[in-house]
């Protein structure tokens, strides 16, 4: 969070907010309290192999991925 806000290296923009910060902090928590630990449910749930985790990991970061200045 600290990179986030006061370095301002890299920016969110989901389109939700029109403040600026709140736009940034959004887009950072949708991704890291939603998708990564879904994904680590999935795979220890259905005890995936590699080549899974591979399939749908890139997935996850192609969809999380922010948007550069």
């Amino acid at each position: 969070m600290i990179v986030l806000l006061f370095f301002d290296s890299y920016a969110y923009k989901p389109g939700v907010f029109t403040d600026y910060y709140a736009e940034n902090i959004f887009g950072h928590i949708v991704p890291n309290a939603t998708l990564w630990p879904a994904t680590a449910l999935l795979v220890g749930a259905y005890a995936l192999r590699y080549r899974w985790i591979g399939l749908i990991t890139p997935a996850k970061l192609k969809a999380s991925q922010p948007t550069l200045p």
